[in-house]
């Protein structure tokens, strides 16, 4: 897949991919809390949770997009964690601390969800996970079942979101969506402006290669 991501920049278009109309649009879904911003991309509820990205971020809140793109149905092409304004120039694979043997720059999705959170938020989603066996199914109502507020991306209704509250009064959170097409192993990038400075962080789900893509209009 290529690493020319500019397409998870783009907020609406139509494009021919593969003998086929595709329709193709951004939405903002969330901000994800980061307190420590050692931030982690990974399947919430999967076998593997990946360690954090080396690259940490300042504290704070940051925007979430979702790329949704009707390829026979709808699904998240694309997720983009916004950290300042622009375009990027060039794109990084983001590396963990730790990186696994198995699929290394990917994470390991069983689950059909990707996710952004803090890795305090993981500490706090694991330990829940853990000592309460019906926590796994209450966020998977969340997920796919619980009624969804009028704010809710609607291309994407029940189709697996969720803005997972672990903490009310600091509002750390998990900010969870489905992963393209499914399971599967998924890399990120950092976007950098011209100057070096990070401006995004992207999960490619592998549903679209850009070279393939012919622009009909918006």
């Amino acid at each position: 897949m290529s690493f020319n991501l500019a397409i998870a920049y783009e907020k609406k278009a139509t494009y021919v991919y593969e003998e086929r109309t595709v329709t193709y649009a951004q939405h903002y879904f969330a901000d994800v809390v980061l307190p420590t911003g050692e931030i982690i991309a990974c399947d919430p509820l999967g076998m593997f949770h990946e360690g954090a990205f080396v690259q940490r971020l300042e504290s704070g809140k940051y925007p979430v997009f979702l790329s949704v793109c009707d390829i026979g149905g709808r699904s998240v092409a694309y997720a983009l964690l916004q950290i300042q304004a622009g375009t990027p120039v060039r794109w990084q694979i983001a590396q963990r601390l730790n990186e696994p043997r198995i699929s290394p720059h990917e994470y390991l999705v069983d689950s059909g969800v990707g996710c952004f959170m803090d890795k305090a938020a993981l500490t706090i989603l694991q330990q829940r996970l853990t000592d309460d066996i019906s926590y796994h199914v209450k966020i998977v109502n969340e997920l796919y079942f619980d009624d969804r507020p009028a704010t809710l991306i609607p291309d994407l209704y029940h189709y697996g979101l969720a803005n997972h509250i672990l903490q009310a009064a600091s509002g750390l959170n998990c900010v969870m969506f489905n992963t393209g097409l499914g399971d599967g192993g998924y890399a990120s990038y950092w976007g950098y402006d011209a100057d070096g400075k990070i401006l995004s962080l992207v999960t490619d789900f592998q549903v679209l290669d850009p070279f393939k893509l012919q622009f009909l209009g918006i």
